[in-house]
């Protein structure tokens, strides 16, 4: 039987790494039907149509830190260095919600959102 150290050295001469798996929402056969059909219907548009249109979008930034993994390379005895650590805060240090919007005509402001978003806040 061969030491996993060795089999990982002989897959990583091979070009093959092992990285956390990439994240891909999970969508049905009915909708992944019903997005293209609505992808084809926005193809058949005219450009004066997207003249029209105003894309949003909202996000979340955090005030201190990530939500993701950070990985650090380092040797085992330095894992309390400081440059090998990451700092933390207690409760997370917060967040903030901002919604924005864009339009063939320009940028729209920047708002703060400080409820849940619903129907009535969007």
């Amino acid at each position: 039987m061969s030491h996993p150290e060795t089999v990982r050295n002989i897959l990583r001469s091979h070009d093959f790494h092992a990285p956390a798996a990439r994240k891909k929402p999970f969508i049905s056969k009915v909708n992944e039907k019903k997005r293209l059909k609505f992808a084809r219907c926005c193809l058949a548009k005219p450009k004066e149509f997207w003249k029209s249109v105003i894309f949003v979008d909202e996000s979340k930034f955090n005030v201190f830190g990530s939500n993701g993994k950070q990985k650090v390379w380092r040797r085992p005895i330095t894992e309390l260095k400081l440059r090998n650590l990451r700092a933390t805060v207690k409760h997370g240090g917060g967040s903030q919600l901002v919604w924005g919007c864009m339009s063939s005509i320009g940028i729209g402001n920047l708002e703060l959102i400080d409820s849940k978003v619903n129907k009535y806040v969007y």
